[in-house]
């Protein structure tokens, strides 16, 4: 089992890369994996059922390309960097990014995430206009607006990308405990334009709309800055629901998870979805 210190590290070193996926497991050193797990299974459908077969490694290679090459997945990853950016800007409310921290503090799934649809939900923020509409505003203000422009508006285009992915999107504050409670957060986001394991660095905004590349892996950067990332939660279903055997840490920051339970598998499910 991992300590909160080291799961915390762990989850950032490969995290801005898979934000916040890295789960702790029963032995040291485990972090779950995020991309086609070795021997993962491949949904193959005939139209009379669904069958179970083992792909090779070359083979979950070409798959993850053939995903990324998708014209529906580029067009989801140059959305996801409109929303990013639109976020950055509105953190800058002290009110915003104190409530968005507030959320990813309760920990609902066990990590620092706040899916977008409970921030769709939340009351506060509907009292202030709405989550959404927020971001959307903002969107239509920042360097490009095109793709979330061209599906609609925010709300829109989210539900698009969830389910072409088949999970919701949300937003992952790494490193909290080290936050000052007054730096305005960059925002990250993790880019569906080729395998995210193989990033040296993924792109963030500041609150002027300004991008910049952060080393996906080294955690140091997000110990001194504070960092929220936008991408998809794999520990739960479409609907925001968790998945079937997930286990929260409990008050020590523990968790076990059941031998039987494949996380990490967001990505790899997805592209099965175009098998």
């Amino acid at each position: 089992m991992l300590n909160v210190g080291l799961k915390a590290a762990k989850a950032f070193a490969f995290g801005l890369v898979m934000s916040g996926l890295a789960v702790a497991c029963n032995e040291a050193g485990q972090v779950a994996k995020t991309i086609a797990p070795e021997a993962e299974a491949v949904n193959v459908s005939a139209g009379k059922g669904v069958q179970s077969t083992q792909l090779t490694a070359e083979e979950r290679e070409t798959k993850k390309r053939d995903f990324f090459a998708k014209p529906e997945v580029k067009e989801m990853s140059a959305g996801l960097e409109e929303i990013a950016e639109a976020v950055a800007v509105a953190v800058e409310d002290k009110t915003l990014r104190d409530r968005i921290y507030a959320k990813c503090m309760e920990k609902f799934d066990g990590e620092t995430n706040v899916l977008w649809q409970q921030l769709d939900g939340d009351d506060n923020l509907r009292s202030k206009g709405g989550w959404s509409k927020k971001i959307d505003d903002l969107v239509s203000k920042g360097h490009k607006n095109t793709v979330v422009k061209g599906v609609g508006n925010v709300d829109a285009a989210v539900k698009k990308f969830e389910k072409i992915f088949n999970a919701p999107i949300h937003l992952f504050w790494a490193f909290p405990a080290n936050w000052d409670k007054k730096t305005t957060p960059l925002v990250a986001f993790v880019p569906m334009d080729g395998d995210p394991e193989k990033r040296k660095s993924v792109p963030a905004f500041d609150a002027k709309g300004n991008r910049i590349e952060i080393d996906s892996h080294d955690p140091t950067f997000a110990k001194q800055h504070p960092v929220i990332v936008i991408t998809f939660n794999e520990r739960t279903l479409a609907d925001g629901s968790k998945k079937p055997g997930l286990i929260i840490p409990n008050a020590q920051g523990r968790v076990t998870f059941p031998e039987t339970q494949n996380t990490s598998r967001a990505i790899s499910e997805c592209v099965n979805c175009f098998v």
